[in-house]
């Protein structure tokens, strides 16, 4: 099953292939930028779509907006924000905004695990 991880910072995009990487069931692709990742989008077809929130250019909201109407095939693509930001009203507007769930960094590696199993039960 493949999962897109938009985000900037190279140190968490290490992180999460470490996670990814010991679960078979998942093969990992990066973007360092939202508009890199709406071009990812067509080839790899992804079934789970992380998205930092704070990306340079185009924000993880704007992207998934973006996703939305461009991809028919990513109409109800889990996309999970990823971001530092844990203002309470934050992470509600995010998931009013549409995404799937919203996971908070630092990561707590076994919520984005559960995360991810209910996504890809979603995605199947």
């Amino acid at each position: 099953m493949n999962i897109l991880y938009i985000e900037d910072n190279a140190a968490n995009t290490m992180l999460m292939h470490k996670i990814i990487g010991r679960l078979p069931e998942y093969k990992l692709y990066d973007s360092v930028d939202a508009e890199t990742g709406l071009e990812m989008m067509e080839t790899i077809k992804p079934k789970i779509v992380l998205m930092d929130i704070g990306l340079p250019g185009m924000n993880g909201i704007q992207a998934l907006k973006e996703i939305r109407k461009r991809f028919s095939f990513a109409k109800e693509t889990p996309v999970i924000a990823v971001s530092a930001d844990v203002m309470p009203d934050h992470i509600e507007a995010g998931i009013e905004q549409g995404f799937f769930d919203y996971i908070t960094k630092p990561l707590d590696i076994s919520k984005l695990l559960v995360c991810l199993e209910v996504a890809a039960n979603v995605s199947r």
